[in-house]
């Protein structure tokens, strides 16, 4: 009878697959308890323990000017760069405060020629035209969800009725829309639609 290994299977002994389906489910802090347990250990789970280390290129070019040998550099394999339409991903939200503090005086002179606005909601003073000071402005679309409760306020009404107020003249395509919106009808009287004519 041939000797059989009596040593109990490990963890790091396991196939890459069922490794990667482990390191999912449990947390970072645990993935860092395990590369600890031994130089073995963290030497196959270290793809793991770094999967999700992030940083900015600045923050790589001071470290390389802090240290004096930058043999840590030889281990970096990758370092993923943005792709073009991953850069714009920041400019979605820009615009989520534009209200706040906003000066007349001190605002910068806008030359959008499409707007699309998503659930967005108004306060006073602000109005739609500080879109369109330099009357660049050819296409505004405005979309409402079902849940959004501005549609119903009384403010909705002014803020449709004085949107543009001396800056609609470049606008070519307007158009609102009420996204799964069943319940209530009447969301653009005659009188607010005339306000765009």
């Amino acid at each position: 009878m041939d000797a059989v290994d009596a040593s109990p299977p490990c963890l790091v002994d396991l196939p890459r697959g069922v490794l990667d389906q482990i390191f999912l489910r449990i947390a970072r802090a645990d993935v860092k308890r395990v590369s600890l347990v031994n130089r073995r250990f963290r030497l196959r789970i270290r793809y793991y323990l770094f999967q999700k280390v992030h940083g900015m290129w600045a923050q790589f070019l001071q470290l390389r000017s802090l240290g004096t040998r930058p043999e840590w550099l030889n281990h970096i394999r990758e370092i993923p760069i943005l792709s073009p339409e991953a850069t714009y991903e920041h400019l979605r939200d820009a615009l989520s405060h534009v209200a706040d503090n906003l000066d007349d005086e001190t605002a910068p002179l806008v030359r959008l020629r499409t707007l699309k606005l998503d659930n967005c909601s108004w306060e006073y003073p602000f109005n739609l035209a500080s879109f369109n000071q330099n009357n660049t402005l050819r296409t505004l679309r405005v979309f409402y969800s079902h849940d959004n409760t501005f549609v119903l306020l009384e403010r909705y009404e002014d803020y449709l009725r004085h949107s543009f107020q001396g800056h609609s003249a470049s606008l070519l395509h307007i158009s609102f829309a009420f996204v799964d919106s069943h319940m209530y009808t009447s969301h653009l009287s005659p009188i607010i639609l005339k306000t765009f004519l």
